[in-house]
């Protein structure tokens, strides 16, 4: 024969039991969801990532900027020697421009 108290003791166990199995079911399946949300956003920022490789790679091929990866420094580089030449054509167009005024006024 069990003393009653073992018998209280034994179901009190039990359901401390039950209540930690519960809690950590529930528990797993939080981290779970959780782990799908990392996934989700880690393939959100790669396809981010992808998709400004493809807008950078347009601009700077647009530019006429070899689009193989380069660094910033180089990229840098390429963007001035452009600027130093779209400034070169205007500053010869304005000259240009001048000479044709002046042979104008020469021909009146």
């Amino acid at each position: 024969v069990v003393p009653k108290e073992f018998e209280d003791q034994k179901a009190a166990l039990e359901e401390y039991n039950k209540s930690v199995v519960e809690q950590r079911n529930k528990m797993g399946q939080e981290l779970m969801g959780k782990d799908e949300v990392i996934k989700k956003e880690k393939d959100q920022m790669e396809e981010m990532k992808r998709r400004l490789e493809g807008l950078k790679q347009k601009v700077m091929g647009g530019m006429g900027i070899p689009t193989e990866e380069g660094t910033e420094d180089e990229v840098e580089m390429q963007l001035a020697k452009k600027e130093r030449e779209r400034r070169r054509m205007q500053a010869k167009l304005r000259a240009k421009k001048r000479k044709e005024e002046q042979l104008e006024r020469e021909r009146e």
